[in-house]
């Protein structure tokens, strides 16, 4: 008779085939009379052969614990990506990973549109999968920037520029007034326009500007929008 092995741990949702190999009859512990029988729980579980001449041999196998399975291992579907942005995708602490592009380390960038999936596998041998369905988002940009400001000195919202949310190359953030003209620009982040024009408070009113900036796909892209100053 070939044994049904040691008492285990099996991983939940999964069968596991008992086989105790070629006989004339079978009784399982659970009625069966089959040949083999497929478990998912936890249990003892025995089997008794009796051969084509009448001998009888009889084996138990206990399942103590059903082993958690991985699961929810990306963010939920669909998930938007700005064009010429990137994000990453990691799992962590698995014995092995196999992700659809053919990596096998715990995160990948992704930068392209599509399904992705993973495959990974616990220490214990628990298989989990799952996959993310990455959707392109072309009318957006990488910062925020308000609507109104009141460069009045008191701290709250006294100057004008755009909050950069996601990762850039290239930046250049300029101001005009009504007519046109050039009040202000910009090539670094963190300045932004005060409220003046050659050093004296700018009118109260509606300014226009633009934002110049380059992702990671190298294209130069320009946003346009206006501005409100309220003293």
């Amino acid at each position: 008779m070939r044994p049904l092995g040691v008492d285990r741990n099996i991983c939940a949702g999964a069968n596991t085939l008992l086989d105790p190999g070629l006989f004339a009859s079978y009784l399982w512990s659970n009625g069966s009379t089959n040949a083999t029988i497929n478990i998912n729980s936890t249990g003892i579980y025995w089997v008794r052969v009796t051969g084509t001449n009448g001998c009888v041999a009889t084996d138990s196998l206990k399942i103590a614990q059903l082993l958690r399975v991985p699961q929810q291992l990306l963010p939920s579907s669909p998930f938007t990506l700005c064009t010429g942005d990137a994000t990453t995708l990691t799992v962590n602490g698995y014995q092995s990973i196999i992700w659809s592009t053919g990596d096998s380390a715990t995160t990948i960038t992704v930068r392209d549109a599509g399904w992705y999936s993973v495959k990974v596998t616990t220490a214990e041998g628990c298989v989990g999968l799952d996959s993310l369905l990455v959707v392109p988002l072309i009318n957006c940009i990488p910062f925020t920037i308000p609507s109104a400001f009141s460069p009045n000195n008191d701290g709250l919202n006294d100057v004008f520029r755009p909050i950069i949310q996601q990762e850039i190359t290239g930046y250049q953030f300029a101001v005009f007034n009504r007519w046109g003209q050039q009040i202000f620009v910009s090539t670094q982040r963190n300045i932004g326009w005060d409220g003046t024009i050659n050093n004296q408070p700018a009118e109260n009113g509606t300014y226009l500007y633009w934002v110049k900036y380059t992702k990671n796909n190298n294209v130069v892209q320009l946003y346009k929008g206006s501005v409100t100053l309220i003293r």
